[in-house]
């Protein structure tokens, strides 16, 4: 079982029931409250100015599961701290599960479509993770009053997701144009042979640029 916040205790009571016990330590939104019940792998990637980053996933997709949500939860977090303001909550876990085809931003435990665990780290589960950590920040921990302003959350989580996006392609771009003329530098999986173009998105400019695949 899996929940927001921090898992507190867990006790086999007799053959049949169990004792689960969460806190959420930090006020949320009932709409942002979240239960999963279901057999779990678990993994604790590492953690994040000491706060865990978690994958939870079906037993029978672990090794693709723990592929897919080892990066780069890590590095959103750290950027979107160093650009908005500290992390909210106790906790960050990535979860599987049947209840969405994309994902929920439920605080501190964000569901993923069962569907887009692969374990081969895909394009588009990864941007579904940027946007959703993203969300911790923008509707989550400041929430808006009505559903007619829901667009605000929104907005800011994919312009935000963008944001990212723009930091991690152009370190990766950087780094590999470094290693053309400094070989000491580092630059996994480059080729030059097999690169492919993509549009980096700012407030300011769209341009067109050839990275690594």
């Amino acid at each position: 079982m899996v929940s927001n916040g921090l898992l507190l205790e867990e006790s086999t009571i007799d053959k049949e029931n169990k004792l689960t016990h969460w806190k959420q330590s930090v006020p949320v939104s009932s709409w942002l409250f979240v239960l999963g019940v279901a057999e779990f792998a678990v993994q604790y990637v590492g953690k994040f100015n000491g706060k865990d980053i978690q994958t939870w996933v079906y037993p029978r997709d672990r090794e693709k599961g723990f592929t897919d949500f080892a990066e780069p939860t890590k590095q959103v977090l750290q950027f979107y701290s160093d650009y908005v303001g500290p992390y909210a909550y106790e906790k960050l876990a990535n979860i599987q599960s049947p209840s969405v085809s994309g994902g929920m931003e439920t605080s501190s435990a964000i569901f993923y479509g069962e569907n887009m665990v692969t374990g081969k780290y895909e394009k588009r589960l990864r941007n579904v993770v940027i946007h959703e950590i993203a969300h911790q920040w923008f509707g989550n921990a400041v929430t808006e009053s009505t559903w007619d302003d829901a667009w605000l959350s929104e907005g800011f989580a994919t312009f935000f997701s963008m944001l990212f996006q723009e930091h991690a392609v152009r370190n990766l771009f950087l780094g590999c144009t470094l290693h053309l003329y400094y070989p000491w530098s580092r630059c996994s999986n480059f080729n030059p042979q097999k690169t492919r173009s993509v549009y980096v998105f700012s407030p300011k400019i769209l341009t067109s640029t050839t990275i690594p695949p």
